[in-house]
């Protein structure tokens, strides 16, 4: 039986100290034929005793314990804890087998990549769906692509093209959760966040109109924060440590919503 609204929470006791500080527990499906899954929709208590999740089918469940190789984080601990967990879970890579690589240019493929795996959409790729004539079949993020297209999570450019490589800006970023956020919502039939307030950014007319109101939502929903200088710096480009700690804030908020 498989369920879309995610109301049933499970709760399920840890055992054990975790063996070292880059392991995560991560909550897994059981198929009839034994093999696991992570269940993308989970969270662990403050003190790490019990975890709840969501599934979006019945079946079986268990806690396993998964070591993350990423050794270049030290540095990051504002990130740390929400880039080991996607990790545990498959919605992250590393750039190779143990870094992670947090200060590196985030890429729109990138993003896109993690939001559709961050939000545990069961869509599967249209074949139908034209991609943009810059992403070819057999791409690792063409079919993030096409699910990203379907879902209204990304349009087309006015050249045709998606610039998967090029970094993506911060008026993007919130451009594509909250257009996650409207999707999900309108699938489950819940209502989705609306900006209560106007935009108070002090470069808020360098924000992108078709940017603006993304920004404020995401804003107001802790998944982007403004500068120091309070300001928001729309053009300003992301990094990937940056992209996991946003994608993290998502899964949180449809957590609590679904």
């Amino acid at each position: 039986m498989v369920w879309t609204d995610r109301a049933i929470e499970v709760v399920m006791s840890n055992e054990g100290e975790l063996q070292g500080s880059d392991a995560v527990r991560i909550v897994q499906s059981i198929s009839e034929n034994g093999e696991m899954k992570p269940v993308t929709y989970s969270v662990a208590n403050d003190n790490n005793e019990t975890i709840a999740f969501k599934p979006t089918q019945s079946g079986s469940f268990v806690i396993t314990e998964v070591q993350v190789p990423l050794n270049d984080m030290q540095n990051h601990n504002w990130a740390k804890s929400e880039v080991q967990n996607l990790y545990g879970k498959g919605i992250i890579k590393g750039m190779n087998a143990t870094n992670f690589v947090p200060d590196g240019n985030l890429t729109r493929a990138q993003f896109l990549q993690m939001i559709i795996k961050g939000i545990g959409d069961s869509s599967l790729p249209d074949a139908d769906v034209l991609t943009p004539t810059d992403v070819q079949e057999g791409q690792w993020y063409a079919d993030a692509v096409r699910i990203g297209l379907q879902m209204n999570i990304i349009q087309g450019r006015a050249d045709g093209t998606f610039g998967a490589n090029e970094p993506v800006s911060r008026e993007d970023m919130a451009v594509m959760l909250n257009r996650a956020l409207q999707s999900l919502k309108q699938e489950t039939n819940t209502a989705a966040p609306v900006a209560q307030k106007e935009n108070t950014f002090e470069d808020h007319t360098a924000i992108a109109g078709y940017a603006r109101e993304a920004v404020v939502s995401m804003q107001q929903l802790g998944l982007l924060n403004g500068m120091a200088d309070g300001t928001f710096a729309p053009k300003q480009t992301a990094n990937r440590a940056q992209g996991a700690v946003a994608v993290a804030r998502l899964m949180e908020q449809l957590y609590a919503k679904h």
